[in-house]
């Protein structure tokens, strides 16, 4: 099961860092990666729900516990991009 999440959790990360690297790319690049940003924010939170719902379901609350609390960076990361992601930006 971890090799599957490593996958989405490597684009999410290539994703990130080419945010970084978008203001030298021009104007049109920009705009796709921060589309692409957006929609990777709230598909990392929704995996996120989806890895607790999970750990719940296998009878591990204080894995799912931790797993809420060291992912916090990524709630707030879809909670910040859950208005643009909601209007298509």
């Amino acid at each position: 099961m971890l090799r599957w999440l490593a996958i989405p959790l490597l684009l999410i990360l290539g994703v990130r860092l080419l945010a970084l690297l978008s203001p030298w790319l021009g104007a049109g690049w920009r705009r796709a990666v921060r589309r692409w940003t957006v929609a990777l924010d709230v598909a990392g939170g929704a995996m996120i729900l989806g890895l607790i719902g999970l750990l719940l379901w296998r009878g591990e609350p204080w894995g799912a516990l931790l797993l809420a609390l060291i992912a916090m960076p990524v709630w707030i990361g879809a909670y910040r991009a859950l208005p643009a992601w909601w209007r298509g930006e």
